[in-house]
């Protein structure tokens, strides 16, 4: 679910950034003007600036994700956070992407650390914060409004992760058992899968059978397949045999 601030945004359009702060890749703290110039800082890259509290009893879970689309694993700092890159993943073309990447400090004395910053394959730059529907209250709304702002002098987009429903968190959680590219099937059963796509759609179970493969290794080879967008399946509703699968026309946005 994205979150729109753009009204928000509206009663804030005063507030500008007076900072942006990074640790580039060799760890050197880095602090510019909100620039479009900073596009070219490369901040996608950036160490992680800022890494969260951790106490006994704890509620938050900090990790690693395996993130398909680079290859690397990203730090998340809760179960939410950890949601929010699966979704990404599965659903945007991110060539690469920073946890924790930067500290904005803004003229009215605040300050916002972003939860990522993520460069698509069509060479745009977007923040994501991170925020459950529930707790996006009033001052959550004013500062994702100035982050919005700051967002915008730029250039970089920006975008409110604020969940999805339990069926397709569900889906993901399932599929993303299979992102590995130690489940993807050969070039040859690739080539089929295609050819059986061609002019129609298929349940899962008759792409998985299209595929040609060991039984056993059927479907993880089509769930790998749906995670890296090669084939293309409805996740909001609960994925079965029966689940149709199609051809993409599209990339990931």
């Amino acid at each position: 679910m994205k979150a729109n601030f753009e009204d928000s945004a509206e009663s804030a359009s005063d507030q500008k950034a007076a900072t942006v702060s990074w640790l580039d890749p060799q760890g050197n703290l880095q602090t510019r003007h909100p620039t479009p110039a900073l596009l070219s800082d490369d901040i996608y890259t950036a160490q992680k600036l800022r890494t969260g509290s951790r106490y006994r009893q704890q509620r938050n879970y900090h990790g690693l994700n395996w993130f398909a689309n680079t290859a690397t694993h990203v730090w998340y700092e809760s179960m939410f956070e950890r949601q929010a890159l699966l979704w990404l993943d599965f659903n945007r073309d991110i060539v690469a992407i920073a946890a924790q990447p930067m500290r904005m400090d803004f003229t009215d004395g605040t300050y916002h650390f972003p939860d990522f910053l993520a460069l698509h394959s069509d060479h745009r730059q977007v923040v994501y914060d991170v925020k459950p529907l529930d707790l996006l209250l009033s001052k959550a709304k004013a500062q994702f409004a100035k982050t919005s702002e700051l967002c915008k002098s730029v250039g970089w987009g920006f975008e409110v992760f604020a969940g999805v429903d339990k069926v397709t968190r569900d889906n993901l959680d399932w599929l993303s058992n299979f992102r590995q590219p130690y489940f993807s099937p050969p070039p040859a059963a690739r080539s089929r899968l295609a050819a059986a796509l061609l002019d129609s759609t298929l349940t899962m179970g008759d792409a998985a059978d299209a595929l040609g493969l060991e039984r056993t290794t059927r479907l993880p080879a089509l769930y790998h397949l749906a995670w890296m967008g090669d084939i293309i399946l409805d996740l909001t509703t609960p994925l079965s045999k029966s689940t149709l699968i199609e051809r993409p026309n599209h990339v990931h946005a």
